[in-house]
């Protein structure tokens, strides 16, 4: 503990605490210049020093105090809704006390072939029940009595003061007496059967009561031996109260509820999980369902343990708080295998025992200290009770029967026993990612932890979607009995743990998890007939960056025992192979030629593993967005599937230009030479394709190797062709003139120059403008620009400049990321159709806002797929706050952490003497040059608003199962616009890579480049680009132009 922690503000007066040898002399009172008295000044109390200390140790900045400090405030309840609250409270405590009792009737009673006249309390649970009828099953005829609870309590975040506000949830629990059941009634369901009676008891008489204005139903994440109420009180719509029911403490022996012990001797739940003949049932042990009977018989005398650990550490109460909010925007405390929000009370509840935790640490320490236990502490490996004198012997049955164990304070329950393995790596991963994000310097940490929400959409690669009209009995009957027993009463985490376990098999190395994803909560409102049917299940994959996509599925060596097992599995799939180290394998081989088809796999495999093994109906949701990006209507001479396979052959040959440039012996050294266009960095829709020029008959004609235009007055547009720029970076020399016409002439003369060597050494055709030359190289034309020291004018500097560094770096990120370059086309793609073009949004600031992602890690893990990388592009544009800070583009880490804080104050003091946006990076001196110009704080709103519908879209697609087409998305609304230009579709050069396409589009064809094309093409015409600028120029002042870009549309 620090020296500051130590000190007892009692035991010393605030002048011996600095008291020194040579004390300081200061008057009380001192006159400024001015003759007005200085107020004086307050020495610093020890609570302040120990904040301060704290600060300076634990903390990047202050400012990430002072937001946990606004965090906790904002999040605080309000007094008047717990006034509210314990009116209600109040109110009903006199409801139970003045509830009727029901005299014990047999369940058979309810039966419909009876003739008897049924009495009122018959009546009365018949109704109760009817709409549930197929939920209920035991053994016995068991009577059902319905007495007042012998007593209520509160437990759950809100007993301790950990729930984060505004909405008020309070767990109450009801005390059912001893009266209502019988001592063998944990025995075959029997015991869940009399709960939920009695819960509908409480709920009918409610109905019938004026305190409510909600009751609706629910399973305690997603367990259906676990139902409680949720109810809503008539005098608020912000409180919600989650109604429990429990056996009295100790009326049932806890030794009943271990994991080796069998309680479910018939089969009640043959309709969910039949067992078909099992002679030897008494001896198989029923763990799941011991621990949901274990949950409701151990909770009374865990929440008294809970209550006397944590209710008096009002620090640790708080770090809790943060907790709970950081797991909510992460939704890991949601739906069936959950990471519960009980098992975090425990998990802290364990910290404060063994003292990893305790009343001196602050709110953050706390937190801090919880996501580092996590990250150290394997539980699938190490068990944990909060129970001290557990046996070994007891702790062994608990780790045989459960992934993760953590032990209750009564020793007989275990809190992690519906936790899913997957959910609980995949908490350990985000809890990595938030302990780095802590440790980061940066202006965004605090936000991505606790105020931003992550979507489960955008936490994976790809998302399984299995419906619900499934049926898996096929699957059941290829599990073993004793697992199906262990798993009575939760067969749903049985299919789970079954179909994880088939993924992970097909999957295998390609995924780091494959994770279930709880879409919904079940509920229903009391006095609607509900039937339990199959749920719908989610499967959220994480591909491993190295292994997802290899096209060889390696298998067992021949003659091995596994050969077999591996060549039933996938079929006619698997073949035998020797490699030339001499092994021989059994593999699976995926024939793919483009790195689109290398992505496919995935698909292949999914689709793979549910039809053909599994016969089940799902969707996977994964690549549908590359679609917009593959175009169909042209034929290359090489296998090509998005932008890369024509990237790759682009960067080679600029490569190889490149050095037959410098090998030139020009008298003026070349000192780089490095690419401008979008290409280079992967993020090239459309990239160029190599092909050879030929003069057409109506449109154009050769002169002296030159493809010219035939007419002045145009019918149609030739092809287009995009040259692809380049910079080249000459040695400093006193020679150039200093005089701008001069240096430009001299420009021209270089060119020429180089246009003449690359003529006669290389027989390479060029051609040569004042401001630039044009090189025909593999079919592909490269525009080359000298960028001079001398030339320091803005534009320049920023196309000349800064863009190649630019480029060097997003490179780099596509070399480390591969999704980046796809994912970046498909946010142009989005954005272009939806008629804000690269004058409104230029192409280099999507580059770098995209770029945001890969370099930044405090939200998620780098994505492999392009399509979740893209909407996590989309999700970014939603979130950040242009107004208030700079987007920060950290290259290599650059940039320090004073360059970054000393903007962002600058930024805060001053924000009208920036650009609407603001982009940081280590290459431009803090300029923002690419952002002076554009986009303007409209084109901004307007941006963000369509990334957010856009996102509700997917998550209606994913969550709601909507029927609507990804490719819609990219379809613009025009209505709204003052004027619409529709020109003539035979002006548009670029109408090919349109999103929509017409049949009477033809299909284009290009031809492998030979040594023999010299023909150098008509470049970068596009007379609806001229036009639209053309209009801009003319009336710029007076409005403003959108277009859809590839479109004929202005």
């Amino acid at each position: 503990m620090e020296v500051l922690d130590q000190v007892n503000e009692d035991e010393f007066t605030e002048g011996e605490m600095f008291e020194t040898d040579q004390p300081l002399k200061r008057p009380s009172d001192f006159e400024t210049p001015n003759g007005r008295k200085k107020i004086k000044m307050k020495q610093p109390t020890v609570e302040e020093l120990n904040e301060l200390n704290e600060t300076q140790t634990l903390f990047n900045n202050n400012l990430f105090r002072l937001q946990i400090q606004e965090l906790l405030a904002a999040t605080k309840i309000k007094n008047k809704h717990k006034e509210k609250l314990t009116s209600w409270v109040d109110n009903f405590q006199l409801f139970l006390n003045t509830l009727p009792v029901h005299d014990a009737i047999n369940i058979s009673k309810f039966s419909k072939k009876s003739e008897d006249r049924p009495s009122r309390d018959q009546r009365f649970i018949k109704n109760i029940t009817n709409q549930c009828r197929n939920n209920l099953h035991c053994d016995q005829d068991i009577p059902i009595t319905l007495v007042r609870p012998d007593c209520m309590s509160t437990f759950g975040l809100f007993k301790i003061d950990s729930l984060p506000g505004p909405n008020l949830t309070i767990n109450i629990q009801l005390t059912v007496p001893k009266k209502c059941f019988h001592v063998k009634d944990f025995l075959n369901n029997r015991y869940s059967v009399k709960k939920f009676f009695y819960l509908m008891y409480i709920a009918e008489h409610l109905k019938s009561n004026n305190i409510c204005s909600s009751i609706k139903c629910a399973y305690y994440y997603e367990n259906i031996l676990l139902p409680y109420l949720i109810v809503v009180p008539n005098n608020s719509d912000k409180i919600f109260i989650n109604i429990f029911v429990v056996p009295e403490q100790n009326y049932f022996k806890g030794q009943r509820f271990l994991p080796d012990v069998n309680n479910v001797r018939a089969p009640v739940f043959e309709q969910n999980l039949p067992l078909g003949e099992v002679e030897n049932l008494v001896e198989l042990p029923t763990p799941f369902y011991n621990a949901a009977l274990g949950f409701d018989v151990t909770l009374t005398e865990n929440n008294i343990f809970i209550q006397q650990t944590l209710s008096n550490l009002s620090n640790v109460q708080e770090g809790l708080k943060l907790i709970i909010v950081w797991m909510n925007q992460r939704m890991f405390n949601e739906g069936k295998g959950a990471f519960s929000n009980d098992i975090i009370i425990y998990i802290i509840s364990y910290l404060v025992l063994k003292k990893k935790i305790n009343k001196h640490m602050s709110s953050y320490q706390v937190f801090r200290n919880f996501l580092n236990f996590m990250n150290t502490t394997d539980l699938s490996q190490t068990s944990i009770s909060i129970c001290e004198n557990i046996s070994e012997e007891i702790l062994q049955k608990f780790k045989n029967a459960f992934d993760i164990v953590i032990v209750d304070s009564t020793g007989f329950y275990n809190v992690a026993a519906f936790l899913n393995i997957s959910v609980y790596k995949k908490m350990r991963t985000e809890c990595q990612l938030a302990f780095s994000a802590l440790d980061q310097d940066t202006l965004s940490s605090f936000s991505n932890l606790f105020l931003v929400k992550v979507p489960l959409y955008l936490q994976y690669d790809g998302i399984i979607d299995l419906k619900s009209e499934n049926n898996y009995q096929s699957i059941l009957k290829n599990i073993e009995t004793t697992e199906k027993v262990a798993y009575l009463g939760n067969h749903t985490l049985l299919i789970m743990k079954y179909l994880q376990n088939y993924l992970k098999k097909g999957l295998n190395n390609r995924v780091l998890n494959i994770v279930p994803i709880s879409p919904n909560h079940t509920t229903w409102d009391y006095g609607v007939h509900y039937k339990m049917t199959n749920q719908r299940l989610l499967f959220g994959i994480q591909l491993d960056p190295d292994c997802a996509f290899d096209i060889l599925e390696f298998g067992p060596n021949l003659n091995d025992p596994k050969e077999k097992e591996f060549k039933e599995f996938w079929g006619k799939l698997a073949s035998n192979r020797r490699f030339r180290d001499g092994t021989a394998k059994v593999v699976v081989h995926f024939d793919k030629n483009t790195i689109k088809g290398k992505r496919e796999i995935i698909r292949e495999i999914v689709n793979f593993i549910m039809i053909e093994k599994l016969k089940l109906n799902f969707k996977f949701y994964y690549d549908e967005f590359e679609e917009v990006l593959v175009n169909d209507k042209v034929d290359a001479w090489y296998p090509s599937g998005t932008n890369e396979e024509t990237t790759v052959k682009i960067i080679r040959s600029s490569d190889e230009l490149g050095r037959k440039i410098r090998a030139l012996g020009m008298q003026l050294g070349i000192t780089g030479i490095g690419g401008i266009s979008d290409v280079y960095c992967y993020t090239d829709i459309f990239p160029p394709i190599p092909t050879s020029y030929h003069s057409g008959k109506s449109i154009t004609s050769l002169k002296e190797q030159h493809i010219i235009l035939k007419e002045k007055k145009l019918h149609a547009a030739p092809k287009y062709v995009k040259p692809i720029e380049c910079a080249i970076h000459l040695e400093h020399s006193s020679k150039w003139p200093g005089e701008l016409n001069a240096l430009q002439k001299m420009k021209t003369l270089f060119y020429l120059e180089i246009s003449k060597m690359l003529l006669t050494k290389y027989k390479i055709t060029s051609s040569v403008k004042p401001s630039y030359m044009d090189v025909l190289y593999e079919g592909i034309v490269f525009r080359y620009t000298l960028y001079l020291s001398k030339e320091i004018a803005l534009l320049k500097r920023e196309k000349l400049g800064v863009l190649p560094k630019i480029i060097g770096a997003l490179k780099g990120i596509q070399s480390q990321f591969p999704a980046y370059g796809i994912s970046t086309c498909l946010a142009k793609r989005w954005i272009r159709a939806h008629l804000i073009d690269d004058y409104l949004f230029p192409d280099i600031l999507i580059n770098l806002l995209n770029a945001h992602q890969f370099l930044s890690h405090s939200l998620y893990n780098p994505a492999v797929s392009p399509q979740v990388a893209f909407l996590r592009f989309l999700k970014y544009i939603t979130e950040v706050s242009w107004d208030l800070e700079p987007v920060v583009i950290n290259f290599n880490n650059e940039l320090t952490s004073d360059q970054i804080s000393n903007l962002d104050s600058r930024m805060r003091t001053n924000r009208e003497s920036f650009p609407p946006l603001f982009i940081l990076t280590p290459y431009d001196n803090g300029d923002s040059i690419f952002t002076k110009k554009a986009p303007s704080k409209e084109v901004l709103v307007r941006l963000k608003v369509l990334a957010n519908e856009c996102l509700n879209v997917v998550q209606n697609i994913l969550l709601q199962e909507s029927l609507f087409s990804i490719k819609e998305l990219f379809i613009p609304n025009t209505n709204g616009f003052n004027c619409i230009l529709n020109l003539r579709s035979l002006t548009n050069p670029r109408k090919i890579e349109r999103i929509i396409k017409y049949e009477s589009d033809s299909k284009i064809h290009y031809r492998e480049p030979c040594g023999d094309d010299k023909c150098l093409p008509v470049i970068d015409f596009d007379p609806i680009q001229m036009y639209l600028r053309d209009l801009r120029n003319t009336y710029g002042t007076f409005c403003v132009f959108f277009m859809i870009l590839m479109e004929e549309i202005i």
